[in-house]
């Protein structure tokens, strides 16, 4: 929540929250509101502090619950919730930690750092270009980044000279 300079609590004022459905049925709850409406909401943002109150307070809430419950009913309780992500999870964990290893030297090694070192808007590589020099023969390498990187991104890590 924000808290406003007058002290009041108000959801954040960037997004749709008065809202769920626009005039034509479409869904809108939460999404960030636009022109005049998105500026004055950033400038109030501004003006505000966060406050995490009654989310600390929900928190506290749930676990002082949970912590006066019998121990192996919970246990038993959150086992059986989470038995049937335990069975898929054994039944391809081999093939998922292959595909994730691959992943993390390959995409991976391209897609996290477009994210953290490219400007807002400029954070996805050039995936036609990643194609056409796969294609060529290329090597995964840092030359092959060099080439698909946003600029801002390539920019920003050969500045702290991880480029």
């Amino acid at each position: 929540m924000h808290r406003t300079p007058e002290g009041d609590l108000i959801p954040n004022p960037m997004v749709i929250t008065d809202r769920y459905v626009d005039a034509s049925g479409r869904i809108v709850f939460g999404e960030p509101k636009e022109g005049d409406e998105g500026r004055q909401g950033k400038a109030l943002a501004k003006s505000c502090t966060i406050d995490l109150d009654l989310l600390d307070q929900a928190v506290e809430r749930l676990v002082t619950r949970l912590m006066n419950t019998f121990p192996d009913c919970t246990r038993k309780s959150l086992e059986s919730l989470r038995k049937k992500k335990l069975e898929h999870w054994l039944a391809n964990c081999e093939t998922n930690r292959s595909w994730l290893s691959l992943n993390m030297t390959t995409e991976a090694a391209l897609g996290f750092p477009a994210f953290h070192y490219g400007e807002r808007g400029e954070r996805e590589i050039d995936f036609v270009e990643l194609r056409r020099q796969l294609a060529e023969g290329a090597r995964f390498d840092d030359a092959l980044a060099g080439r698909v990187l946003p600029p801002s991104a390539r920019a920003a890590m050969q500045k702290e000279g991880q480029g």
